[in-house]
């Protein structure tokens, strides 16, 4: 992106009160301008330079709100011996289910199951206090989940919905699904390219009961 489009760009951006910090393009490589940008875009890792978001899920189980003391919680796949030793309570595992940030539904297919298993935490007959453990037959499904999310390492999804060579026009594919515990809508976006059709992840909206 050339220096007249920026300085046009922020020209027009100062009318409205806004400082532009940088400009980025899909492809980008030039350290100063990655550096200037950061790692997120609106709260998603991006790669500017493969143009691909990033989702880690960080397993913090501190229930402090003291920046200082959170990473006491905070775990890594080395840590598996010391998580199962760990108490989960009612509040540090919802903390952690809302601190997964997914505004696009990018990785619902994942994080969706981290809301079924929260709601049964509220079932009326366990009568748990927010600093309770957790009964066991509840504990291991968690236990289970989170060792999961520590092996999983990073996902990595295509930003762009429209591929190189792509011709003529998309067809949006919707598809959608439910059961007694959620149900959920899944967007595909399929292009006709020079070979096999491409088919791209667009959003999925879940909801559970």
């Amino acid at each position: 992106m050339d220096t007249f489009e920026i300085k046009s760009k922020s020209k027009i951006l100062r009318l409205v009160g806004l400082k532009l910090k940088t400009m980025v393009a899909s492809g980008d490589s030039d350290p100063k301008v990655l550096e200037l940008m950061g790692d997120k875009l609106l709260g998603h890792i991006w790669n500017p330079t493969t143009d691909k978001f990033i989702f880690k899920v960080t397993v913090n189980l501190s229930t402090s709100k003291r920046k200082e003391d959170r990473s006491t919680g905070e775990f890594t796949s080395e840590d598996i011996p010391r998580l199962l030793q760990t108490i989960l309570t009612k509040r540090s595992l919802l903390g952690f289910v809302m601190s997964q940030y997914d505004p696009m539904g990018l990785v619902c297919p994942i994080l969706i199951k981290l809301t079924i298993k929260l709601r049964d935490l509220y079932e009326p007959e366990l009568s748990l206090g927010w600093d309770d453990p957790i009964p066991g037959h509840l504990r291991q499904p968690w236990i289970e989940m989170l060792t999961m999310f520590l092996y999983a390492g990073e996902i990595i999804l295509d930003r762009a919905v429209r591929p190189a060579g792509a011709l003529g026009k998309p067809e949006l594919i919707a598809y959608s699904d439910g059961s007694l515990e959620a149900f959920a809508c899944a967007i595909y976006i399929r292009w006709e390219v020079d070979g096999p059709e491409k088919i791209l992840f667009v959003s999925c909206v879940p909801k559970h009961e």
